[in-house]
């Protein structure tokens, strides 16, 4: 949106310089140019100095089933090379903003991974069996959701549509 309002602002200097050519005040025109070139500097400054977010959000349009693309794009993925690497690569190669995390623990307090929620119809459940950030017995006060993002994944579990779709699964050898 920054970049559509640099180009308008473009075409609006090059407007204005074809206004200039016609003035014969030399001191009009270098005035003139003068400001309309701040003003492009300071529309392209505001279009690149906008912030990064954690994570990429693509653009979809309004009537675009958000849930349906984002399973695609996981599904796109090789999940397999996944295992063995911090949550956050996973997160980042999908691409799209998770809409909940939260913890998943068996038995009670003990962590064993998280439910990561893209919708009501798809989330991921990702497995981790050797924590190093995190630790294995955790109260609800003390989950970290930058620490998990740390953690090593071991088994990858898709759910879309109330279905098990994909599972990853790759014994380590290190339990």
């Amino acid at each position: 949106m920054a970049l559509k309002a640099v180009f308008n602002s473009f075409k609006q200097q090059m407007k204005l310089s074809l206004i200039l050519n016609k003035l014969n005040n030399q001191k009009m025109k270098s005035v003139a140019l003068y400001y309309s070139t701040l003003l492009l500097v300071a529309l392209f400054s505001l279009g690149c100095g906008q912030g990064k977010s954690d994570f990429p959000k693509n653009e979809l349009d309004e009537n675009t089933d958000t849930t349906e693309v984002v399973y695609l794009q996981i599904k796109s993925l090789d999940l397999e090379s996944m295992v063995g690497k911090p949550v956050e690569d996973l997160l980042e190669s999908i691409g799209y903003q998770y809409s909940e995390i939260g913890y998943q623990d068996d038995p009670p307090y003990y962590l064993i991974g998280a439910y990561i929620g893209y919708s009501k119809e798809l989330y991921i459940k990702v497995i981790n069996r050797n924590l190093k950030y995190l630790p294995y017995y955790l109260e609800p006060k003390d989950w970290d959701e930058e620490l998990y993002k740390q953690e090593e994944i071991s088994e990858i579990h898709v759910y879309y549509k109330d279905k098990y779709t994909i599972n990853v699964v790759r014994v380590t050898g290190e339990d």
